[in-house]
Formats: C-alpha cells, sequence, structure tokens
C-alpha cells in the first residue's frame, strides 16, 4: 500500500519474489494495474532459487 512512497517512479524494475512465487505474481500484477511498467515476479519463488543452488543471504 505504499510503495508509492517507497518507488515513485513507475518506469524503475521492481523484482518481487515470495516463498513460492504465487503471492509476488498476484502483487506484481496489481503493481501493474496501479501503473508500474517494470515488474517481475521470480518464478517459484524463494523454494525454487534455493532448490537450483542460489546461496541465500
Amino acid at each position: 500500500m505504499q510503495i508509492n512512497d517507497i518507488v515513485p517512479n513507475l518506469d524503475s524494475k521492481i523484482i518481487l519474489y515470495c516463498a513460492s512465487g504465487v503471492r509476488s505474481l498476484f502483487a506484481g500484477k496489481q503493481l501493474l494495474e496501479m501503473g508500474y511498467k517494470n515488474v517481475f515476479s521470480m518464478k517459484g519463488g524463494y523454494h525454487a532459487w534455493r532448490e537450483i543452488g542460489h546461496s541465500v543471504g
């Protein structure tokens, strides 16, 4: 709900992720509807990222 304060530029690249990729997909859809143009959701989310061997934190 506070995205406009955090990312006021509608052309900014925004990469979303969650545990499985479902919530971030819905959040991305909402951001597109709000006018953001460069929105991405990480397919498979955090779990898929770990499964293919990428490090975290």
